[in-house]
């Protein structure tokens, strides 16, 4: 059932719908952010550092950081436009 089956059939009536309206909108857009929220942690759960040797000194340093790069301001970008909404 539908908000405008309960209207139509006079089952909520004025301010109550009004209400009920209201709360239905903001779970739905909470509902879209989560979504996208897991699909941006999805995305970046898959991003590694490529690590190599230094030198002769037994310590490693980060190789090709870019895409990793890349994909974290990709992130940051999608959320921050949700923000925005």
């Amino acid at each position: 059932m539908t908000l405008a089956d309960l209207k139509t059939k006079n089952l909520i009536k004025g301010a109550s719908f009004d209400v009920i309206k209201g709360v239905a909108d903001v779970a739905a857009k909470e509902n879209s952010i989560k979504v996208a929220l897991d699909k941006i942690d999805g995305e970046v759960a898959d991003l590694a550092l490529e690590l190599g040797p230094y030198k002769d000194s037994g310590a490693s340093i980060i190789r090709s950081i870019e895409e990793t790069l890349q994909g974290l301001e990709d992130g940051l970008i999608r959320t921050q436009a949700m923000k925005g909404h």
